[in-house]
């Protein structure tokens, strides 16, 4: 079972484990979400099954459910009612919300791993090889090339994005 509170820390200490390993547990989210999703949806299934198979059982013998058959409106009434209220229909929808309730944890888990967590981990690695923050860490000539790296493909993305926002500025006021 994933700890989302235990995976949205991040280790000060080890920040490129802590980088290379994010991918996976943000992958490790999107499977759980997937997981919860067909959890939910299975429960949901059940829920019409069990309404479906009881509905059957009393249209065929209203009496063995203490159904009154005078009229087929007043009968149609009584086995919504019956239905609704019976023990396996009333398991059945709250497997069924506990499904929805797990769905919605990870979908937000998911999110906080895919932005917030992401977006932590790369200002604390900024102000660390900045040496504003974090432990001060002996990096290998490797490690200290990778992060460096990293910046200089983060910086050459930031210009491109910018440079694109300034043609469509440029397209809008030829226009």
């Amino acid at each position: 079972m994933l700890d989302y509170r235990e995976d949205l820390l991040v280790d000060m200490n080890n920040l490129l484990r802590e980088w290379n390993e994010h991918s996976q547990k943000f992958m490790d989210y999107v499977e759980a979400m997937a997981d919860a999703e067909e959890e939910k949806n299975l429960a949901n299934q059940e829920i019409r099954i069990v309404r479906s198979n009881l509905a059957k059982k009393m249209r065929r013998r209203p009496e063995a459910f203490k159904i009154d058959k005078s009229s087929v409106s007043i009968m149609n009434n009584m086995i919504k009612e019956a239905i609704d209220s019976h023990p396996d229909v009333i398991a059945a929808e709250r497997r069924y919300f506990t499904a929805v309730k797990n769905e919605k944890i990870i979908e937000k888990a998911q999110h906080a791993m895919g932005s917030y967590r992401k977006t932590a981990l790369e200002r604390i690695v900024d102000l660390v090889l900045r040496g504003y923050a974090g432990p001060k860490m002996k990096l290998t000539p490797d490690e200290l090339l990778e992060a460096k790296s990293f910046k200089k493909r983060k910086s050459r993305q930031f210009i491109r994005e910018m440079n694109v926002d300034r043609k469509v500025i440029k397209r809008r006021k030829r226009r």
